[in-house]
């Protein structure tokens, strides 16, 4: 334990106990912050908590002879060369917002080894989302040799806009292009989030979508930290319009109304934004625009259907007419549209998409994506079944089509796949049926196919029984079933359920996680099936765990972004579109947005970060696990991460064709 220092010296049979107690505060956010947990033996502090940070020959070491309490601390220094005048070890992973303030203290000793002009001190850092520095505040420095042990300290000003962690920093420099090494000790470090008056503005949504049948949308203005938040909103287009053009407000919400004019308007869509500005920071908003089409959804079904390993589309044209047949690529996401405070059962989940459809189908377009897959069907109750169809004309106006799940969250609901099927057959933004989720895994906690069967034959059985009644209601569309890893339990498990028993099912999904390529899995594919393969999940989370449990970290678009990017680019080789010797028909990333009812612990108003370890493959994600609430390309209110606007770049190339207003986006 840091802090507790014990000698114990037998005198004449009297045992003497000298405690000597740190000073490091229980509130403190520093991992490691005495460096007790981290090995003694010269080396960089081994905790994994400190990150390195020097030039050439300088650095810094963990030793007992450093500590100023217990039994560690660090030995800093320069390098004794003019070109390595600066050691900064730091910690990053602490998160931050806009206008919080954060103090930071160390206790700091210096040695008779000092280069004249030296400086040893803390400094805090905000940092923005990429962790580029964007302020930084020191504290007072010991400025001469031979300094006895001494607590620096340093308040930082208000977090500015755009913060997303707070960096500590022990700090030795001396005069760039001195010769001469100095050396310094720190311990006992301390970082801490203080009291503050500073306002700090949070929006809610952060992008507004309004579809045709709308002229009038609300977003909400709170101050989430304290003191008067003073606002004001800007916009960049001529169409919109708000209900105020400033305010203040302390704990209450702002609601603000955007009103729009369509009025001598002829472009099917348009697209701006508004900007808040406030003491708290600012914000931007992205508004879409559908002008109403002069025609309307037909009535029709798209014809899909399967021909080797090319899924061939001819899609229903406005007028009712039918398209050529034209081999389609998937390119899109998996979508389940959550906000704020969304609850886990399949009636709250539902009710999301009646709030979000509009805003998310014109992100999904403008991300020039052309396929939604989602783990539940649009609802065929009274409650659901305007809404419903409203999803799917929607859908079909913004050239998005549809994979739906008809067994509700893929839980073998067979009441539900005879309703939903005969519900949505005929609708034209229909790509084809989904069955199951990962249901050859065994996975005990969540209600699939397997947890309802006691063999994995069983299970296969029961999902033929229900892709032949899916066929007995809909000749128009393939059946697809959604697998696991397609080797679990074994790759000749699979091929039994694919070749064997399955055989209604058209098309094969696979939710597949296996790093950051795919590994020979079409290779694999190709030698098991004669049958199309699409990725029905792939990605990562935004969130980087550094340790677990509790699970520590940060978000990290750019990580999210790349992996996304690489698997994309893997999978952009094996379109059976492009060659019909190829096995996969595309994919939809995992997700479209953050759930925040993921974990099952905690609050659905909180964005936690558990989630759970891949032993199975340390490499499935980039940390080794998977944070459940962080998997969105857009965050829960809508804000797009990097990832999103890499795979707007990556899925451009596809066809767009206007007819009579309405854009109809046609694959490669």
């Amino acid at each position: 334990m840091k802090g507790l220092k014990v000698t114990g010296i037998c005198m004449v049979g009297i045992l003497v106990i000298v405690y000597f107690v740190s000073n490091v505060r229980a509130d403190n956010l520093l991992k490691d912050p005495g460096f007790e947990l981290s090995n003694t033996d010269g080396s960089f502090p081994s905790s994994g908590y400190w990150k390195p940070a020097w030039l050439g020959t300088a650095g810094a070491v963990c030793t007992n002879t450093a500590a100023h309490t217990g039994t560690a601390g660090v030995w800093e220094y320069t390098g004794t060369a003019g070109a390595d005048w600066w050691s900064g070890p730091f910690q990053e992973d602490c998160a931050a917002n806009a206008g919080e303030v954060f103090n930071g203290r160390a206790w700091v000793r210096s040695y008779s080894s000092w280069v004249n002009g030296s400086r040893a001190l803390v400094r805090l850092s905000f940092l923005d989302g990429a962790k580029a520095t964007i302020a930084s505040k020191d504290s007072p420095a010991i400025t001469s040799a031979g300094n006895g042990w001494q607590q620096l300290s340093v308040q930082s000003d208000p977090a500015p806009s755009g913060t997303a962690y707070v960096k500590y920093i022990i700090y030795l420099e001396k005069p760039n292009g001195s010769v001469g090494q100095s050396i310094a000790s720190f311990d006992d470090c301390e970082l801490e989030k203080a009291a503050t008056t500073q306002p700090i503005l949070s929006i809610n949504p952060l992008t507004l979508g309004f579809g045709s049948d709308l002229a009038s949308l609300t977003f909400d203005i709170h101050n989430v930290g304290n003191g008067v938040l003073s606002w004001g909103i800007e916009k960049n287009v001529s169409w919109a319009n708000v209900s105020a053009a400033s305010g203040t407000t302390t704990t209450e919400t702002d609601t603000i109304t955007v009103n729009i004019s369509r009025t001598g308007m002829h472009l099917p869509t348009y697209e701006g934004a508004l900007s808040v500005t406030s003491n708290g920071g600012n914000q931007d908003i992205n508004i879409f625009m559908e002008i109403v089409p002069p025609t309307e959804v037909p009535k029709q079904p798209a014809l899909v259907n399967t021909d080797g390993y090319r899924l061939m589309v001819k899609r229903r044209l406005p007028d009712g007419t039918i398209d050529i047949a034209r081999p389609y690529t998937i390119k899109g996401a998996a979508w389940a549209p959550a906000s704020i405070g969304t609850l886990s059962d399949v009636t709250s989940r539902r009710r999301e998409f009646d709030r979000w459809y509009r805003t998310d189908i014109q992100m999904l377009r403008e991300m020039n994506a052309n396929t939604i897959y989602v783990f539940l069907d649009f609802g065929t109750t009274p409650e659901f079944i305007d809404t419903a169809k409203a999803v799917l004309d929607f859908c079909y106006q913004n050239g998005i089509m549809v994979v739906m799940t008809v067994d509700e969250d893929g839980s073998d609901n067979t009441a539900n796949i005879e309703a939903a099927v005969n519900a949505f057959k005929n609708h034209p933004a229909i790509l084809m049926w989904a069955l199951g989720n990962e249901w050859n895994l065994w996975r005990p906690d969540r209600p699939k196919y397997y947890a309802h069967y006691t063999t994995l034959s069983a299970a296969a059985s029961a999902m033929q029984e229900n892709a032949l009644l899916i066929k007995s209601l809909d000749t128009n569309h393939p059946v697809s079933s959604i697998l696991g890893e397609i080797t679990y339990p074994t790759k000749s498990d699979v091929s039994d359920i694919v070749n064997n028993i399955c055989t209604a099912v058209d098309v094969w999904g696979a939710n597949i996680y296996r790093g950051p390529e795919f590994y020979g899995l079409f290779t694999e594919w190709k030698g098991m099936s004669v049958k199309p393969l699409f990725l029905s999940e792939f990605g990562t989370d935004a969130f980087f765990s550094t340790s677990w449990w509790p699970v520590v970290g940060y978000e990290d678009q750019p990580m999210q972004a790349g992996y996304i990017e690489t698997l994309w680019l893997d999978l952009a080789n094996e379109f059976s579109a492009n060659d019909p010797s190829k096995v996969c028909l595309g994919g939809t990333v995992f997700e479209w947005n953050d759930e925040w009812w993921k974990t099952g612990t905690g609050s659905p108003s909180v964005q936690e970060f558990d989630g759970y370890e891949t032993t199975w493959n340390p490499i499935a994600h980039p940390d080794g696990f998977a944070n459940e609430e962080w998997f969105g390309i857009v965050s829960v209110n809508r804000e797009r991460r990097m990832g999103y606007y890499s795979l707007q770049s990556h899925f451009r190339g596809r066809q767009a064709v206007t007819i009579p207003s309405i854009i109809l986006l046609l694959s490669e």
